[in-house]
């Protein structure tokens, strides 16, 4: 079983989420995490380790999180010992999308589908002014 969680500082890994379930749909084991909301000081650590607890030793544990250094990334990091957890930084929309359609081959291998998401999450993001303004809407 591949479970997916979403991470990040304030309510961004909900808003995604939401977004993530009007476009793909609700078939994923996926979950979310605001840290640090409401003057609350959000124990990252005991969160992933019950997460952890109800993993089997084949399962895969598929963490996206906001920012690469940031406190809810380096709570994540922790846990990179546990051959289980994947963990990814810099979470966008098409990077989630991408790896949870994915996902559903059990045939690939999780590295491979993550490192193929990145790349194509990358190529998503594009400096529109840059286009050639004379393009039609129909371009699009």
């Amino acid at each position: 079983m591949r479970q997916f969680l979403i991470m990040s500082h304030g309510h961004m890994s909900y808003g995604m989420l939401s977004t993530v379930s009007m476009l793909a749909g609700n078939n994923f084991n996926i979950d979310f995490l605001c840290a640090y909301v409401d003057g609350e000081d959000t124990d990252i650590k005991y969160k992933l380790e019950e997460y952890l607890s109800k993993l089997d030793i084949n399962d895969e544990f598929i963490i996206f999180t906001d920012i690469f250094g940031g406190s809810v990334n380096n709570q994540a990091m922790i846990f990179l010992n546990d051959s289980r957890v994947k963990l990814i930084s810099g979470v966008n929309l098409p990077l989630v999308i991408e790896v949870l359609q994915n996902s559903q081959d059990n045939s690939i291998s999780i590295d491979e589908i993550i490192r193929e998401a990145i790349s194509a999450s990358r190529e998503s993001i594009v400096f529109c002014n840059d286009l050639d303004k004379d393009l039609s809407n129909d371009d699009f």
